[in-house]
């Protein structure tokens, strides 16, 4: 993965750590972490600035590959689709926190602002709404 300077066009950061190919990349909303998914069913989390991997989670039996990432407005989850498998990851831990999963394929998803809310659409065209809350109290 690399990140370009669209003022000179040359390379500003590259990252070098998926096993295979990269299949999703987020921002976070203040641009200081770059979330990457790929093929090795890996979800890394990256300083922009320093250009270092600050997380590096393993998604389910790490087989499947992550197709979707989405990242939290404050920076602190990761949500993540994998095959059938929603996955909610809590950056500071590094640790799987919550785990859904479905009848069919799962791929784009959203989180909500406050954290509390995840739409995930499956390939079908069908979208879920799941309530974290709710989710994490059961």
């Amino acid at each position: 993965v690399s990140i370009w300077s669209l003022a000179n066009a040359k390379v500003h950061r590259a990252f070098n750590a998926h096993h295979d190919g990269v299949t999703a990349l987020s921002f976070s909303r203040d641009g200081a972490s770059l979330i990457s998914a790929g093929r090795d069913a890996a979800v890394m989390v990256w300083s922009v600035n320093e250009g270092e991997r600050r997380r590096h989670f393993t998604v389910g039996a790490g087989s499947d590959p992550v197709e979707y990432v989405a990242v939290s407005s404050d920076g602190h989850y990761i949500a993540a689709t994998c095959s059938r498998s929603l996955w909610i990851l809590p950056v500071e831990s590094g640790e799987s926190e919550l785990s859904f999963v479905f009848d069919r394929r799962v791929g784009p998803l959203t989180l909500s602002s406050d954290r509390e809310t995840v739409l995930v659409g499956e390939l079908t065209g069908r979208i879920h709404r799941l309530a974290l809350e709710q989710a994490r109290r059961q």
